[in-house]
């Protein structure tokens, strides 16, 4: 009966205890510079960090690619912590008997056991989720030193460190660079820009997608209508103890499973997609509804001028 009470009131204090090991992980920092030891990332500095390699990666785009001038980025950025941690206790009674002797087969050892157990677990998980856009013409004005409204030093002069997970580097210039490889020299052909689809008379021979000029056409598309780049990392942390001993009339955990763990894991995914920004979107998009509902307008208000 005493064991018994003993281990209904060490199970309860391990309960209560348990229930002050998980509670809902902290939020990210929005400013710092290097990740915490809770893993949380500070949100300003992957902004930093995104904008500073989007602009190293653009900045040299030739001028024959206008139709990427005009593009930007949107960038999803989710921030995944889980926190658990379990409590599986097991006690064994013991109550031994007196040995059974006997002269023809030995002696054997006698005795009863009762095996007890139970177990608790808990989780708690927060997700950050946060997304911005932004458009390469925007990036350069914040970054480029010739700028006259250029705001490097707000962005460290994209001095960045150099640490882990998203604080490392997130390789987008080799990105674009691939992307854009198939537009290359010889390879041009594979993905060139084509003229719009329309009713309009076809354009003369000697037209272009690019102009002389080195600005995008608003006749043409661009070959590749978005690319996009995702990045995931996981840091899984867990810790557990498994105590084991043995008494006359009692034994402790059993030393085959955890006592009690906890453990964390964090998830930090970033997805940039890079097209055309929505304005310009919108505008092409709808100076061609304008070009082709104008007809029917022009129609429509002749019909009625001419009824009366």
């Amino acid at each position: 009966m005493r064991i018994a009470q003993f281990f209904s009131v060490a199970a309860s204090c391990a309960l209560v205890g348990l229930g002050g090991c998980t509670t809902v992980p902290a939020l990210s920092p929005i400013n710092g510079t290097e990740a915490r030891e809770d893993g949380s990332i500070p949100i300003n500095e992957v902004v930093k960090r995104v904008k500073c390699e989007i602009y190293d990666a653009t900045r040299d785009i030739p001028k024959e690619y206008a139709w990427f001038q005009t593009w930007g980025a949107n960038v999803d950025l989710d921030l995944i912590a889980n926190e658990s941690s379990s409590i599986t206790p097991s006690v064994a009674v013991l109550d031994p008997f007196p040995p059974f002797r006997s002269a023809s087969l030995g002696t054997f050892s006698r005795g009863f056991s009762l095996g007890l157990g139970g177990g608790v677990a808990t989780t708690a998980s927060r997700t950050e989720s946060v997304s911005f856009s932004m458009n390469f013409t925007e990036v350069h004005e914040q970054l480029n030193p010739a700028s006259k409204v250029n705001r490097r030093e707000a962005f460290d002069n994209c001095n960045l460190p150099k640490g882990r997970d998203l604080n490392s580097d997130l390789g987008l210039r080799q990105w674009i660079k691939s992307v854009l490889g198939p537009l290359e020299g010889g390879n041009r052909a594979l993905l060139s820009p084509q003229p719009k689809q329309s009713t309009r008379p076809a354009a003369p021979p000697a037209f272009t997608c690019r102009q002389r000029s080195g600005a995008p056409s608003a006749d043409c598309e661009a070959p590749l209508k978005s690319i996009t780049h995702s990045i995931e990392f996981t840091v899984v942390k867990s810790a557990n103890i498994s105590p084991s001993w043995t008494l006359v009339h009692f034994k402790g955990h059993n030393g085959n499973n955890s006592l009690a763990s906890t453990g964390r894991t964090d998830t930090h995914r970033l997805k940039i997609t890079l097209g055309p920004t929505n304005e310009t979107r919108s505008n092409a998009s709808t100076q061609q509804s304008l070009r082709e509902i104008a007809p029917a307008i022009s129609n429509a208000v002749g019909q009625t001028l001419g009824a009366r």
